[in-house]
């Protein structure tokens, strides 16, 4: 997505030179956040799932505040089509690193369910139960 909004020039037109990249990037975050966020979460161990989940969501939160401490050497001094498009390159490296550092370095755990607590057991819904079901499929 930031990769089509280079085409953008001086005399932008939103809808032709960014609208497609701002869509393909809502789409591309959309299908990836939550999947990404799971398997994180399952590569630890079940005891450390609340750790695991703070760390994530604190790597999420500093590298937004890098990012932004960073975006004015980027730019430059002056905010122009230069400057947008060495931030749209920054950023899509940045992009490509990561799925590359992920693809590396997530790995599922087995998850043992006999080590899941039996309450935790007794919430999960993600299996439908026999009243949820058609009376035909019962």
């Amino acid at each position: 997505g930031f990769l089509l909004m280079l085409a953008s020039t001086s005399g932008l037109e939103f809808w032709w030179q960014l609208l497609p990249g701002l869509v393909v990037y809502g789409i591309g975050l959309a299908i990836t956040v939550a999947p990404l966020t799971t398997a994180i979460l399952g590569s630890i161990p079940v005891a450390d799932a609340g750790i695991g989940s703070a760390v994530n969501n604190a790597v999420a939160r500093i590298s937004g505040l890098i990012a932004v401490a960073f975006l004015g050497t980027i730019v430059g001094g002056v905010i122009d089509t230069d400057g947008f498009h060495r931030a749209l390159l920054v950023t899509a490296a940045c992009f490509a690193a990561g799925a590359l550092i992920s693809a590396v370095g997530i790995r599922n755990l087995p998850v043992d369910v006999e080590a899941i607590p039996a309450a935790a057991k007794a919430n999960c819904n993600d299996r439908p139960s026999a009243a949820a079901l058609p009376e035909a499929t019962r």
